[in-house]
């Protein structure tokens, strides 16, 4: 994977995905919560929908575009308990807006932080790649978590004529089957 932050190869990117699959596990984050995942297009990108697969976390990745008023109802609707975003990204503050729409969303606990900045209180990803915590488990512990290619894995957000955004209930057999010819 190659992006602005620099390259990885595929056993780098299993790593990491492990790392943070096991650093969601060890979290208390249980088989099919959710997480939303608002980054743009990076390797964390790529870890995080990884690592959600590994952990059995249900994924929900809005659009980098949608601000409080979708962030808010999506946050909520899916009854999130962790998102994870840069701290800022375009010139849009992410932890401010999550900061803001927290104290509305009781079931929200962590905030994971993609990029070198990191704000207080929040769990830095290139922390836990950084971390061995996987010598702790055996090599066939995150295959007991993962989902099965028929389970639901992702929540898709779509557009809609009212304005709000849309949730849709996928497998991930349902996405790889639309990505063929």
């Amino acid at each position: 994977i190659i992006d602005g932050n620099g390259r990885l190869n595929w056993s780098q990117v299993k790593l990491r995905s492990d790392r943070l699959a096991l650093k969601f596990l060890e979290l208390g984050i249980k088989h099919d919560e959710v997480i939303v995942c608002q980054l743009p297009n990076t390797s964390d990108f790529i870890i995080v929908r990884l690592a959600l697969l590994k952990a059995g976390i249900l994924a929900c990745q809005p659009a980098t575009t949608l601000r409080y008023k979708e962030m808010e109802d999506i946050l909520e609707r899916t009854e999130a308990v962790g998102v994870v975003i840069p701290w800022a990204f375009r010139g849009f503050d992410y932890f401010e807006m999550i900061q803001k729409l927290q104290p509305k969303l009781p079931k929200l606990k962590f905030i994971f932080i993609s990029g070198e900045k990191v704000p207080e209180g929040t769990i830095a990803l290139n922390q836990i790649y950084e971390h061995s915590s996987e010598t702790g488990y055996s090599a066939a512990y995150l295959a007991k978590t993962k989902y099965n290619f028929c389970e639901l894995t992702h929540i898709a957000v779509t557009s809609g004529t009212t304005g709000v955004p849309k949730l849709v209930n996928q497998s991930d057999a349902a996405i790889k089957l639309s990505a063929k010819d």
